[in-house]
């Protein structure tokens, strides 16, 4: 498996904070997060900061971060010219990267003509503005074979990350997910693993199975947790 996609683990926090996408998106949270999520992702050298979109240029404004923004997001269910505009606003506040939740009710309806023109369209758009794009495919709410349909039009339409849950879904990242992907796609095809999240055993598993980047709110624990257990991840063969 680790030979086909050319796992090559973090073998430092420096490493690791580098495969990780820092997310400030629970509402209760406020604006004491942001700038707390600002200070944190400055400080561990985090690959980016994932903020609602409303928070985006009051980021950008104070900070110079990588910004990423959810788009459509927990559900997806926008309609496509919607989130057309969710997509240029993010960017011409400060995003670099989207996040993009693809529509649910039309994947979970088998409507893969649709869930493929979204996708094929809001790539263009992204990459018109040289930013990235990130599909949100909510894996709990499908089936092996709809993830393998779904991530395949990712890929055949040139998505940046399949991206496997948004954390707001039934449930997050599992191993299936991410060996059922990672097989669906050729290797160059970038996953990002998310939801639920919340170790560095299951940090360093995730990439271990094919996963390219991570995204989570337990950044600063798993850091922590990597660097304490970093002799116990050499034992279980990570090939450090």
């Amino acid at each position: 498996m680790n030979d086909l996609v050319n796992v090559s683990l973090p073998s430092n926090e420096k490493e690791l904070a580098e495969k990780i996408d820092h997310t400030v998106l629970k509402p209760e949270e406020g604006y004491d997060a942001i700038l707390k999520g600002i200070d944190e992702t400055k400080k561990y050298g985090f690959r980016s900061l994932v903020l609602p979109l409303s928070a985006i240029k009051f980021a950008s404004e104070i900070s110079k971060v990588p910004l990423s923004s959810v788009i459509s997001f927990p559900m997806g269910n926008d309609p496509l010219e919607i989130k057309k505009i969710q997509i240029e606003k993010a960017i011409d506040y400060g995003a670099k990267e989207v996040d993009v939740v693809i529509n649910l009710l039309n994947a979970i309806s088998n409507k893969f003509d649709l869930v493929s023109q979204e996708i094929k369209e809001l790539t263009e758009l992204t990459h018109q503005f040289n930013a990235k794009i990130k599909f949100i495919i909510e894996t709990g709410y499908l089936s092996k074979e709809s993830i393998i349909k779904i991530s395949k039009i990712i890929e055949e339409h040139n998505g940046d990350f399949i991206k496997t849950s948004t954390g707001f879904g039934p449930r997050g990242v599992s191993i299936d997910d991410i060996i059922i992907i990672r097989n669906a796609v050729n290797k160059n095809q970038k996953i990002k693993a998310s939801g639920g999240i919340k170790t560095a055993i299951q940090a360093m598993t995730f990439l271990y199975l094919g996963a390219d980047i991570l995204g989570t709110s337990s950044s600063v624990k798993i850091i922590k947790e990597f660097n304490e257990y970093k002799d116990y991840f050499s034992l279980l063969k990570f090939n450090f």
